[in-house]
């Protein structure tokens, strides 16, 4: 569990929280405290919060593993490009209404690691070298992994999109509607009732 702790920074205004990584919560802790209530007593916010701060790169995980996989199977770049576009938005809207711990720990977090990463690029970038590709094709897993990883480019894109769709259907945006999804987990782990918009009651 300590895996996930983050520690949490109210902001000047005191409006919002957020952590050393720059995952910023748009609600205050006082907000927070009252929404999930006992819930806290079981399930520190800060590991929460911490569980939120990997859910939410779910979207880009899967663009960046999915890209180099696709390039070497269809040898298309804006087949793959749209192909792995899709899977990340789909992935952006799976994530708000769903939330699994063993998920997150065993799986996503392990994929957030840059070793992982690193490999799945370099095996389909030497697979497509081996395949006669030209050089600019062997390159772009690393371009793709780049924009999505390093400058976020993508992920800022499909969450400008996604933004309008999310509010009507959650009433929140990423990661606040997220960190609800992990409370409502927890909260049915420890057999606590929550209210339709997920506050602990």
């Amino acid at each position: 569990m300590n895996g996930f702790w983050e520690d949490l920074y109210e902001t000047p205004q005191k409006d919002a929280l957020v952590t050393k990584r720059g995952l910023r919560i748009s609600f205050s802790q006082k907000e927070l405290n009252d929404f999930f209530g006992k819930l806290l007593e079981k399930r520190p916010l800060e590991y929460m919060v911490g569980e939120t701060s990997f859910w939410v790169l779910i979207p880009s995980l899967a663009a960046i593993y999915s890209f180099p996989i696709l390039l070497c199977i269809t040898g298309n770049p804006w087949y793959t490009l749209m192909s792995s576009l899709g899977l990340m938005i789909s992935m952006s809207l799976f994530n708000q209404f769903s939330y699994n711990y063993n998920i997150n720990n065993y799986l996503v977090k392990p994929a957030s690691n840059i070793i992982p990463k690193l490999l799945i690029n370099s095996l389909g970038s030497i697979f497509l070298y081996m395949t006669g590709a030209d050089i600019w094709l062997t390159a772009l897993p690393f371009i793709w992994w780049f924009l999505n990883d390093f400058v976020p480019v993508i992920y800022l894109l499909t969450e400008i999109l996604l933004i309008k769709a999310k509010t009507l259907m959650w009433n929140l945006g990423d990661p606040d509607g997220v960190l609800r999804q992990v409370g409502i987990y927890w909260a049915k782990k420890y057999n606590l009732k929550t209210g339709e918009n997920g506050k602990v009651l």
